[in-house]
């Protein structure tokens, strides 16, 4: 019966090889443990790559070491040689993530401080326009998509070119009158925009149930997100300074939601609740020109993203954040706005009007008072 031993002995006769398939011969044994078994297919791993420049045999047999034994010591060696092959391939990007899960998973392992020299030197900065956020462009009961190419369901091909969801009676979703059993699918269609209500969208789809409605949220990078931002804020035919100042201001907006709302289900509305997004409809080439001039810039508070709120018409004055939301933000102060066009508005609304908005009809609203005045 094959062991470590015979296969050191081929080692230092020079048989590489025969010492490899034994290695892999042992981590299939039955009567070894988990640890056991995972160190004999690391071994053979280490004995391709440094004996054998075998290195995609090598890869795979890592690979498994994390898939078959991942709560091993050894599984901190894989992702710690699988980060080495990817920054010999010069795939620099890859080679962090390995070195990252082995520094998160694996606090204790012997190579945690050698990975976290490695991750520290060649640190990527950080590059706000690839992050993918969420943003919610409706609450529906049903809602059909469409897209040239076939839609992807769940990362799986569906072979269709339309999906027609809602919501079943057990609460699932259900597409094309297929029933998913589950409350979150995700459409996709790969290099091609998806429609729908009559606009295109760039990313993916996540359908999510939600008190048996259907919430429709496009997944995006923040690059796309401000290319249909910006002018969607401010007309494309405005001077390019402007729009670019708009791309900061909409990106560092963004960001301070995206941190605000990272746990939840989306980061952002697309109407004037958050910002007004429209898909790829709004898109021009001197928004996008701006969104890539100012790449990643943002505006920032002690490190963090700013609330960079902002307004198509102050009234002559801009109002204080506290009186709305009882928070003082030091960036964000009462001014006059002297650049104002429109310095005295009025509207009307009737009795009837405030009582179906505040009481849905239930309750009449006859007369309003106002006791208080803030100081603007």
């Amino acid at each position: 019966m094959e062991s470590l031993d015979e296969a050191r002995n081929y080692i230092f006769e020079k048989n590489f090889e025969k010492a490899s398939d034994i290695y892999l011969m042992l981590s299939k044994r039955q009567d070894l443990s988990e640890n056991q078994k995972a160190n004999a297919l690391f071994l053979s791993a280490l004995t391709d790559i440094e004996k054998m420049n075998k290195t995609n045999r090598a890869k795979k047999n890592l690979e498994k070491i994390l898939a078959y034994f991942p709560d091993t010591e050894a599984a901190g060696d894989a992702l710690f040689f699988l980060g080495s092959l990817e920054f010999e391939k010069g795939s620099k990007k890859k080679a962090l993530l390995f070195l990252k899960k082995l520094t998160d998973k694996y606090p204790d392992h012997i190579r945690h401080k050698k990975a976290l020299e490695l991750l520290e030197k060649n640190k990527i900065p950080f590059k706000p326009d690839s992050l993918k956020i969420k943003v919610l462009l409706k609450k529906t009961k049903n809602a059909l998509f469409s897209s040239s190419k076939p839609f992807f369901l769940n990362s799986k091909p569906a072979h269709i070119f339309s999906a027609d969801a809602e919501v079943s009676q057990k609460g699932t979703i259900v597409i094309n009158g297929n029933d998913t059993d589950k409350k979150t699918a995700v459409i996709e269609s790969p290099d091609k925009p998806i429609s729908f209500l009559n606009r295109s969208y760039k990313g993916k789809i996540e359908i999510t149930v939600s008190d048996r409605m259907l919430m429709i949220i496009n997944i995006i990078d923040l690059k796309s997100y401000l290319e249909s931002v910006v002018p969607s804020e401010m007309p494309s035919s405005w001077p390019m300074e402007a729009l670019k100042t708009q791309a900061v201001i909409s990106r560092s907006y963004a960001l301070y939601c995206f941190l605000k709302n990272k746990n939840n289900t989306f980061h952002l509305r697309s109407d004037v609740m958050s910002q007004v997004y429209k898909g790829e409809n709004e898109v021009t080439k001197s928004s996008s020109r701006a969104v890539s001039e100012t790449d990643s810039e943002m505006l920032a508070f002690r490190g963090e993203p700013v609330l960079a709120i902002f307004h198509s018409s102050s009234g002559g004055v801009t109002e204080d954040p506290y009186n709305l939301w009882e928070m003082h933000y030091p960036y964000l102060k009462s001014f006059k706005d002297r650049f104002s066009p429109l310095t005295a508005w009025k509207t009307e609304i009737s009795f009837d009007e405030i009582s179906k908005k505040l009481f849905f009809n239930k309750v009449k609203i006859r007369t309003v008072k106002i006791f208080k005045r803030n100081s603007q």
